[in-house]
């Protein structure tokens, strides 16, 4: 990179020789080798660019010289599209133009450098993010969430009537509705109005899968607008799990790029790669898995984690095990659900502390461990009414429309619900012909398509009785209908 500079120098070297006032075509010629090394720092560091600033500005022989390329620097960074390059602007008034070593062509130059230096200081790249106490969505003063976290987060400074804050609330609505990404947005109302923040709070700031917390500071207290440089809205920063700022000035399609290419944002738990890993591992144990075998994994896993004081890596395996579980069908992956639920989440609020905990994991274990207690083992099944197919040996299949208690009354049972387009339905469908005819039980076949489209408030009932958050769902009852097994496989 110095190298860059002596090209640079050599003219300035032939303006140490003219005469006091360097004349325009002289300029026009530096300027012309300042663009290019203008062209030649661009993907450098901002460390990088700042010394390279310095070194230069320090080469310049006259005053006449020195000022322009330090008007030119500092014109060129501020004004530069590639983020985080304002901090060499901010670099340059601070240490060059407000201490006086170089001078503006006018003072309203410097007055409009310091005022840029003053609101773009505290929220610089690289930066932790300042502080902020202000009031939350319900009246209460609080500390804005911007410090250490196990998440990375969006600060969104906006103002309820801006044109342009619409368009990038709709921008993000639209990015979130297409990828998920384990961010929380904090939305900063600059303005007073409490009516339009309510209203925009319940209307436009609502997004799938973002835990989104509101703050408005109506009285300046917190001093957000020198703070983030709010002079207008909206601002849009990144923060990452330290604190630090690693995205400021951002849109909504710059954020989606930046959060796309960031390594250590994390996809949250259920990773396709966690899943492969446990399949992998469960492998291992043959056709004949049982819930003891996963749970003696489980227990491996907490032993080289927990054990060793190794917390996130506890809570990231426990995380990615219960949604990896939460999808499977069986005895023995429910059964090792419920050691889940109950033994690593539910148990233990020292570490599962995080206030995005509740929405990531607590909230869902704990409607995990609801849909498990559906029907449990040894009550009679729900006496409500059900359009089905009964399967019985030497007959043809029957359809009925029966209270399902009476259907299962005098002889063992299973109860499949199904749905179309599902490889496991149809393999359990297949196999419930051979079940009818080798153990002489019934089979009642429900169709949960059929009766959603058709009979939408019976499938309402069946939702809230049985666990059907994962098709096909097979239990076995007894001649009084008692639920004796479920999450079976009649294909095995």
């Amino acid at each position: 990179m110095r190298r860059l500079i002596l090209i640079i120098l050599l003219p300035l070297l032939s303006f140490a020789l003219c005469a006091q006032n360097a004349d325009s075509v002289k300029m026009a010629a530096l300027d012309a080798k300042l663009e290019e090394y203008f062209a030649a720092l661009e993907t450098e560091s901002l460390d990088v660019k700042r010394t390279e600033c310095d070194f230069l500005i320090s080469s310049c022989t006259t005053d006449d010289v020195r000022n322009h390329v330090a008007v030119r620097l500092y014109s060129h960074f501020m004004q530069s599209k590639l983020m985080g390059d304002e901090a060499v602007a901010v670099h340059l008034a601070d240490n060059w133009f407000i201490p006086g070593k170089v001078s503006f062509p006018d003072e309203i130059d410097l007055m409009n450098a310091k005022i840029f230096a003053e609101f773009n200081r505290q929220s610089l790249l690289g930066c932790k993010a300042p502080g902020l106490v202000a009031e939350d969505s319900l009246g209460r003063k609080a500390e804005v969430p911007l410090g250490l976290s196990d998440r990375y987060r969006i600060l969104y400074i906006y103002s309820p009537d801006c044109a342009t804050c619409s368009l990038q609330t709709m921008l993000m609505d639209s990015l979130f509705s297409r990828k998920s990404y384990p961010v929380d947005l904090i939305a900063f109302n600059s303005d007073d109005n409490t009516e339009a923040w309510a209203q925009y709070r319940r209307n436009r700031l609502s997004f799938d899968g973002v835990r989104v917390m509101h703050f408005r500071d109506p009285s300046l207290e917190s001093d957000f607008q020198r703070k983030y440089g709010v002079l207008q809205t909206p601002r849009m920063f990144l923060i990452d799990k330290n604190g630090i700022i690693v995205g400021r000035g951002l849109d909504a399609p710059a954020l989606e790029k930046l959060l796309d290419a960031t390594p250590d944002l994390g996809v949250g738990y259920g990773s396709k790669s966690s899943a492969d890993y446990f399949d992998a591992v469960l492998e291992s144990f043959g056709d004949e898995l049982r819930g003891s075998d996963i749970r003696y994994f489980i227990g491996k896993l907490e032993e080289a984690t927990l054990e060793s004081a190794d917390t996130a890596g506890f809570r990231q395996m426990t995380g990615d095990m219960l949604y990896y579980l939460a999808g499977k069908r069986g005895e023995a992956f429910k059964d090792a659900e419920a050691f889940v639920v109950d033994s690593m989440v539910l148990s233990r609020p020292d570490v599962w502390r995080f206030a995005d905990d509740s929405l990531t994991v607590v909230d869902m274990a704990m409607s995990l461990k609801h849909m498990l207690s559906l029907a449990p083992l040894g009550a009679r099944v729900p006496d409500v009414r059900v359009h089905a197919t009964v399967l019985r040996a030497g007959r043809k299949p029957a359809a009925v429309h029966k209270k399902l208690r009476s259907l299962l009354k005098g002889k063992r049972n299973y109860v499949l619900f199904h749905t179309a387009g599902c490889a496991f339905c149809e393999a359990e469908l297949a196999a419930a012909d051979s079940v009818v005819s080798e153990k002489g039980v019934r089979v009642v076949l429900v169709d949960m398509d059929k009766l959603t489209c058709l009979y939408p408030e019976e499938a309402d009932l069946l939702l809230d009785a049985f666990d059907l958050s994962v098709l096909p769902f097979i239990m076995e009852t007894d001649n009084k209908g008692c639920v004796v097994r479920k999450y079976l496989g009649l294909n095995k």
